[in-house]
């Protein structure tokens, strides 16, 4: 389970939500281009049923999911990943991306203090 708290998802959601139509989406992606993303990062399947909310399914939901029960490292890879595409199609402003690499810095710190 990731160190992400609540409040960091719902604020990741926001930053996503800005530039994605419809409410339940990631940015421009479709079924099959976002399991093809995830587990291009990741090597996690995002459609796995472990993903699937109580509320549902959707691109959305299943991000968040995820960013809820994967470990740390599996959410630090794939913010990164995000980062880098929202950068790449103006997605994310400036103040979004440094935001996400807080989170990411925080939970590498995390990862680095567990280490043996």
């Amino acid at each position: 389970m990731s160190n992400l708290k609540a409040a960091d998802i719902l604020i990741i959601q926001k930053m996503i939500e800005k530039k994605t139509k419809d409410k339940g989406l990631v940015w421009d992606f479709t079924n099959a281009s976002f399991k093809d993303f995830v587990e291009s990062y990741t090597g996690l399947d995002i459609y796995d049923d472990k993903y699937v909310s109580e509320d549902g399914g959707s691109k959305m939901k299943r991000l968040k999911m995820f960013l809820k029960v994967e470990e740390n490292i599996y959410v630090i890879i794939l913010l990164q990943g995000i980062s880098e595409y929202g950068k790449k199609r103006k997605y994310l402003c400036k103040s979004n991306i440094e935001e996400l690499e807080r989170y990411i810095r925080k939970l590498k710190r995390l990862e680095k203090k567990f280490e043996i």
